[in-house]
Order: C-alpha cells, then structure tokens, then sequence
C-alpha cells in the first residue's frame, strides 16, 4: 500500500475513526495516534475510570503522565466518555456480534463479560490489545496498525508545530524528548517529507 494509506493527517485520523463500530476501539487508535499507549500497552491495559477527573480536565496515565483534557479537543474528552460507558462490544464478523461487557468494571477499556476476564472485571492482556489492532489492519488496512498510528501521530505534531520542510535530525531529536514519541528520528524525517511535502521529493529526482 503507499504512503497515503499508511500514515494519516490528524483530519485523515479522524475521518477514519469513523469506520469503527467501538467507543472503546476509537480511543486505543487515539491513544496509539498520541503516542500514549506506553511500554507493552500498559497505558490502555491498565486505564481506570478513577484516574479520569473531567471536573479538572486531567486524565493521569499508569505510567503517571498526566494529559491535560482541558488543551486536548472535543474528541478526545467524548471518546472517554463514550468509552467509559460502553457496555457492549460490536465484532467485524458478517452478522455483527454483540458482545456483553461489565458496566461493573473499574477499567476505561471493559473486557467481555466473560468467566475467562473474571466476568468482565479483570483488564485487558497484552494479547487482547493485539488482537484488536489485529482486527482492524484485517478490516480497514495498515493505516490502523499500532506503529502507523504513532507514526502518522508524530508526524502531524510535526507538522502543527513547524509546517516547513525545515526538520534536521537534531530538531526531531529535540522534538521527540519534548512530546514523548518514540520513534525513529531518520524515519520520521523521511515520512514526514513523503508525507507532506512530496513535491519536493519530486524535485530532487
């Protein structure tokens, strides 16, 4: 697949959130797009509602970042809204399956109600949060795989934050102590000119 496909604009990202049936599916690829999921996905894993304080516009991370909902968009703050109180799990298979979580649950993201996830109240493994992003580069394409989405995340602050072609290594450097990201600096620098500067790519040729 090219370029296009693999790494979206924060408009893109969002347009394409639209084709998922799940709250809770919308705020993983949100999370996966900020570059918030954190080490073995423990960030998302592990996320209680408790740790989301709308009153004070602070949501504090497992592995203690704190996002301050107040500079965050609308979309976010209705992501964990809708995600908090989301009680069924719609499938991709071709009748659309529901399936029951537990409301009970102290997590943002419930497991099934199942004996398996202790009836819904144990959180998500590893494998669990894999096998959703699984699902979704199955259904929609490698724009939703887990690293396109931090990639594609790191490349629109990029380019929020300076929208000229004017990024050296040592700035990604710098820029990526400064948001968070992990990422490849070399990579980054090329995706980003691919991304939204191919004109000039052009040019060299």
């Amino acid at each position: 697949m090219n370029n296009e496909v693999k790494y979206l604009t924060y408009d893109e990202f969002l347009s394409k959130l639209n084709l998922l049936h799940n709250e809770s599916e919308k705020l993983i690829c949100y999370m996966a797009y900020k570059g918030w999921l954190g080490k073995e996905v423990v960030n998302a894993r592990m996320a209680k509602v408790v740790d989301v304080d709308f009153e004070k516009g602070t949501w504090k991370l497992y592995d203690e970042r704190v996002i301050d909902l107040n500079s965050c968009d609308k979309v976010l703050i209705e992501l964990l809204e809708n995600t908090i109180a989301q009680t069924e799990y719609v499938t991709y298979s071709d009748e659309l399956e529901v399936c029951k979580l537990n409301p009970d649950s102290e997590y943002i993201f419930k497991t099934r109600n199942h004996p398996k996830s202790d009836n819904g109240l144990a959180p998500y493994q590893m494998v669990g949060i894999e096998t959703i992003f699984a699902r979704l580069v199955h259904k929609f394409g490698v724009m939703f795989n887990r690293n396109n989405l931090k990639i594609s995340g790191f490349l629109a602050a990029m380019y929020e934050n300076d929208s000229t072609p004017d990024w050296t290594i040592k700035k990604i450097n710098e820029f990526k102590k400064e948001t968070g990201y992990k990422v490849s600096s070399i990579n980054a620098r090329a995706y980003y000119m691919q991304k939204y500067f191919p004109e000039l790519l052009e040019e060299d040729k």
